[in-house]
């Protein structure tokens, strides 16, 4: 796996998003749950030959921020959450806020630099959306994303009140989650 720096491009699988069952917040990450049954596509796709992601400097006081390259359609599967698959128990001991649960039994750790998913800074008023099929986590696009905008996602109301409301949110929407105001 190439090593991830500022500036590096880097090519991401795209599939079309299928039927979705119910929204449901886990952990520190908001998530809808995929219902393998709806007919949920796990199968891999050949990589794109064109760049779609590049990793970047993001808004002020994010550190790095994910960009598409490329245009998205609303629905479009934009990114992989990856990273190792360890216990929830396991995950409550660690410091990293790079956790995303999948269920009370398993969490992925996507601490790795090689995670895409880990530069999609979080945003009140987000472009993604998480979605969990059976131990993968996706995300999609939740409106249609054009080229050189930054990819967001809802972190979930437990994240940003234990490390984003401390600090205020950046992200730059007018209303903030729990009715914080700019």
């Amino acid at each position: 796996m190439p090593l991830i720096t500022e500036g590096i491009e880097i090519i991401c699988m795209a599939t079309k998003k299928k039927t979705v069952s119910k929204k449901k917040s886990v952990n520190k990450k908001k998530v809808i749950k995929r219902n393998p049954s709806a007919g949920g596509n796990t199968t891999k796709k050949k990589l794109p030959t064109a760049t779609r992601l590049q990793i970047k400097r993001g808004r002020p006081g994010t550190g790095l921020g994910l960009f598409a390259m490329d245009f998205f359609k609303k629905g479009e599967m934009v990114v992989e959450y990856t990273g190792k698959r360890i216990t929830t128990k396991h995950a409550d001991t660690l410091g990293t806020r790079y956790l995303f649960e999948i269920d009370t039994k398993w969490t992925i750790d996507g601490s790795a630099r090689s995670n895409l998913a880990r530069y999609v800074n979080h945003a009140c008023n987000p472009n993604t959306e998480a979605e969990i099929d059976g131990t993968r986590i996706f995300y999609y696009a939740l409106r249609n994303i054009d080229p050189g905008e930054e990819l967001t996602v809802d972190y979930g109301e437990e994240y940003f009140e234990e490390f984003i409301k401390p600090h205020g949110c950046k992200c730059g929407a007018e209303y903030h989650m729990g009715g914080v105001t700019k």
